[in-house]
């Protein structure tokens, strides 16, 4: 009796696991996006494949960092996000419409890099339409560093992007050499050739020289890198042995018909 109760017992279990199972809703696996800092980032987010989008166009959206909702609209349009990322976030309303809940972060920066998870909230008929929150994905956001290179003449100008208002610092490191240097900080701090922009968007190095031939790193209050660039500076070429050349050739040139005339002269000396 033993026996037969367990297994009883266990066929249920399987039974009602299965069941329950069965009558879950999808959950999609994590997703993973990368982007580069101070660019657009999209979380895709779709879920018109999602029973309850028929129930709700357009739906009421929540956008999580693990527990904390940081982005939420409603069905009327009303939007709300938390205060570390005011204006930055959105979910257009004609996408919503559409079944298309992907969040748009703007100016992305490295404390964005966390995984978000999209909520929907409906009325749940089997609940008597009590509003129930639906997990319709969750997305990995990873937020990397720039890295370019730039050529540029002596004499010219070298623009240093730094891409988000993060970017405080900038250091300097000569090619084959170990030391950085600080060339620039947003309290005060620049070389006298460093023209800023008045929005902070960018610096440009003015009339570069050989000296300024390196590595430069663009980085934020708490030392994160935001981009690399290596600087390479090509001296203007002066063709001083092709001018010298040219002139003797020029001379010489000149000197040929000199010499003539000087003979002809002597020899009419000496007819006459």
């Amino acid at each position: 009796r033993k026996t037969t109760c367990k297994r009883t017992r266990r066929t249920l279990c399987f039974f009602f696991g299965g069941f329950i199972y069965a009558t879950l809703p999808y959950v999609a696996p994590i997703q993973s996006v990368t982007y580069l800092v101070g660019n657009e980032a999209l979380l895709p987010c779709n879920c018109t494949s999602m029973q309850i989008a028929t129930t709700c166009s357009p739906c009421h959206i929540q956008w999580l960092q693990f527990s904390r909702t940081v982005y939420e609209t409603d069905e009327t349009g009303k939007e709300w996000q938390n205060a570390e990322s005011t204006g930055r976030l959105s979910v257009p309303r004609e996408n919503n419409l559409s079944g298309n809940c992907s969040l748009i972060i703007r100016n992305v920066s490295f404390a964005d890099a966390t995984t978000y998870t999209c909520l929907i909230i409906a009325p749940d008929k089997r609940l008597n339409n009590k509003l129930t929150r639906y997990h319709i994905q969750s997305i990995r956001l990873l937020v990397t560093a720039h890295t370019a290179e730039q050529s540029h003449r002596t004499g010219e100008d070298f623009v240093i992007e730094l891409y988000t208002s993060e970017s405080s610092t900038v250091l300097f490191q000569r090619r084959n050499s170990s030391l950085w240097l600080n060339v620039f900080t947003r309290d005060g701090i620049d070389d006298e050739r460093i023209v800023k922009d008045p929005q902070y968007a960018r610096l440009t190095l003015q009339k570069v020289r050989p000296s300024d031939e390196g590595t430069y790193k663009i980085l934020t209050a708490d030392g994160t890198v935001v981009s690399i660039v290596q600087l390479t500076v090509r001296e203007e070429f002066q063709p001083f042995a092709n001018d010298a050349s040219s002139n003797v050739a020029s001379n010489g040139k000149c000197a040929a018909p000199l010499m003539f005339l000087l003979l002809y002269q002597m020899f009419l000396l000496l007819i006459l």
